[in-house]
């Protein structure tokens, strides 16, 4: 249960981009080309978290990219602080990530000649490989979870938790807006993939981001439905979202507030 939990609440603050992922789709690839250049690129968010009404974390979040629109940093001021590099070379992009825990995390992310994640790794023999099915992700190889896809969207997620003690099956199930994902970074809540619950790498990536926002989550305890969350956007003239607001009940919402590099 606290691991499912944590989980949950790890995937709310999602906040990197990569502007490797092909165009097809895929979630939301309309502005990540391979080789081309997003319309618009995130400049900042402002998160602010509300937890049993309480204001829990308000951080802001700046990003900065290279000339080729590839997110190069990351800073947080505020409740949480720290940066996030990003290195290039090849088919493999280098992590250093000290925004959530304090320390530096050094992750490294390995892509196949189709720009598939296809590995994840850091210093302490870490790692987790990647399997997916008529090209989207199904497995990955450090848990259990189990992912499916309808039209380009990420629509359940099921978990089965047993350490020999205790055991849950924990399920959440996607609901979509028309509206596209037109956002250069994932969303914040896009799918559970914190890779290792270190905040280190939360990926728009191929196959792996969906293609719609989301307009809801329902998440299952052992079958048994056990909360709804809802997501709700303000939009720009061109359909960016510049406000989304996710909410589990009106006491525990977190609020995204975006602006863009013109």
């Amino acid at each position: 249960m606290k691991k499912t939990f944590l989980l949950f609440i790890l995937s709310l603050l999602a906040i990197i981009t990569l502007n490797s992922c092909g165009n097809d789709d895929n979630g939301g690839d309309d502005n990540n080309g391979a080789g081309g250049t997003p319309k618009k690129l995130v400049k900042s968010i402002i998160t602010e978290d509300v937890i049993d009404g309480d204001r829990y974390h308000k951080t802001l979040y700046t990003f900065q990219y290279d000339e080729q629109s590839r997110l190069i940093n990351i800073s947080a001021a505020g409740d949480r602080i720290g940066t996030a590099t990003y290195n290039y070379e090849g088919n493999e992009i280098t992590i250093e990530d000290d925004i959530y825990y304090g320390s530096r995390v050094f992750g490294t992310l390995s892509f196949n000649d189709d720009a598939y994640l296809t590995k994840y790794e850091e210093e302490d023999d870490y790692n987790v490989t990647f399997t997916y099915k008529n090209g989207y992700l199904t497995q990955r190889s450090s848990n259990t979870d189990e992912y499916t896809w309808q039209n380009g969207n990420l629509v359940a997620i099921e978990q089965i938790y047993d350490d020999g003690d205790y055991r849950e099956e924990y399920k959440e199930e996607w609901a979509y807006d028309k509206a596209p994902n037109k956002m250069n970074i994932m969303n914040m809540y896009d799918q559970r993939f914190d890779l290792s619950g270190r905040m280190v790498c939360w990926l728009k990536l191929k196959r792996i981001s969906s293609k719609n926002l989301p307009s809801s989550t329902t998440r299952y305890y052992d079958g048994i439905p056990k909360g709804i969350t809802t997501y709700t956007y303000t939009f720009d003239d061109e359909g960016y979202p510049t406000k989304i607001v996710q909410s589990m009940d009106p006491d525990n919402t977190s609020t995204y507030t975006i602006t863009y590099n013109e």
